[in-house]
């Protein structure tokens, strides 16, 4: 009998080993294609983790971002719509279970802006308050996050365009922002780490 639990311990033990093997092979993958902004390639293959693995909040955070990160860049109004959309649906799956987490919470925010940005008109005015109040929520729940602290400023100094202003009063918020980004230690090689080369091209571009 001991004999036989062993065997299945050890096959149980074996089962685990692989499946961790897999997926950090498979998300280093998938974030080696999102961090050269190959978002096509990234993807499905931050859903075949999501596949597999559904109690983890990462591979959907992943996808949301990259469908929203294209969008930013696509000029055909079918297309980015389309690509929101798809953002939107993933974000939903995590939305619920961590709506205290600062990263899903500036994964909102920069939803919200995607169809700001597709549509002005429609839904400036309906989405600015949202904006506003996910990037509050994040702040109060970690105010060391360089990601929120990041985009923040750079939807208040898009914001000037539209309620007037100069962008550059923003400069040293951007400033701020870096050395967080300086400061900051992911909880793994896999949690959410960009955004200090966007905040730095940003910055040189504010202090010109």
């Amino acid at each position: 009998m001991i004999r036989i639990i062993l065997l299945i311990a050890t096959f149980t033990l074996s089962l685990v080993v692989k499946g961790q093997q897999m997926y950090s092979e498979d998300m280093r993958e998938a974030l080696a294609f999102f961090k050269e902004a190959n978002y096509e390639k990234a993807i499905p293959t931050f859903e075949k983790v999501a596949g597999y693995s559904a109690e983890n909040w990462l591979p959907n955070y992943y996808i949301s971002l990259s469908y929203a990160l294209q969008s930013f860049r696509e000029a055909d109004k079918i297309r980015r719509e389309e690509l929101l959309k798809n953002a939107d649906n993933y974000f939903e799956k995590i939305a619920s279970s961590e709506s205290k987490n600062p990263e899903v919470l500036n994964l909102e925010a920069m939803l919200y802006m995607g169809w700001m940005a597709y549509n002005p008109m429609q839904y400036g005015a309906m989405y600015f308050t949202s904006v506003v109040e996910a990037y509050n929520r994040a702040r109060k729940i970690d105010p060391t996050n360089p990601r929120v602290a990041y985009m923040l400023v750079q939807f208040d100094m898009n914001s000037t365009k539209y309620l007037g202003g100069n962008a550059k009063d923003f400069c040293n918020e951007l400033e701020k922002s870096i050395e967080l980004f300086h400061n900051f230690k992911p909880e793994s090689e896999f949690h959410p780490n960009w955004g200090l080369d966007h905040a730095e091209e940003l910055y040189r571009i504010c202090t010109k």
